[in-house]
């Protein structure tokens, strides 16, 4: 379910990156590039596709990330499961993981790596 909502029931965030020919494009070679434009979209589109899939509720950021597009999660397993499905969804996600601390509400990064059919979290 994608959708607004409010910011309190989302735990996880991830960053899903570009294909690398659109990585690190800023908005002002993105205007004299419609190509990278129609790739992004195309892009952005498909991951979506593949965030409706899931039964929580993931919001997407749309405001323009040069890095990728920001996606946040509601629930573990569901974001456990999209990690575990990358290659097979030709999608690739920076290594990073930030969780929200429920107290502070502060982001709190870890660092993942993915081997074989596991996740490590460091």
């Amino acid at each position: 379910m994608l959708k607004k909502i409010d910011d309190k029931s989302l735990k996880y965030h991830v960053m899903v990156e570009w294909p690398p020919t659109c990585r690190n494009r800023s908005p002002s070679t993105l205007k004299t590039r419609p190509d990278l434009v129609h790739q992004i979209n195309k892009y952005t589109n498909h991951v979506i596709e593949v965030c409706k899939t899931y039964k929580n509720i993931i919001r997407i950021d749309q405001e323009y990330n040069m890095l990728g597009i920001k996606t946040w999660w509601q629930n573990g397993q569901d974001l456990y499961h999209f990690l575990q499905t990358q290659q097979k969804n030709n999608i690739r996600v920076v290594p990073e993981l930030a969780v929200i601390n429920p107290v502070t509400g502060r982001l709190i990064m870890f660092r993942f790596d993915k081997k074989d059919q596991n996740i490590f979290v460091y």
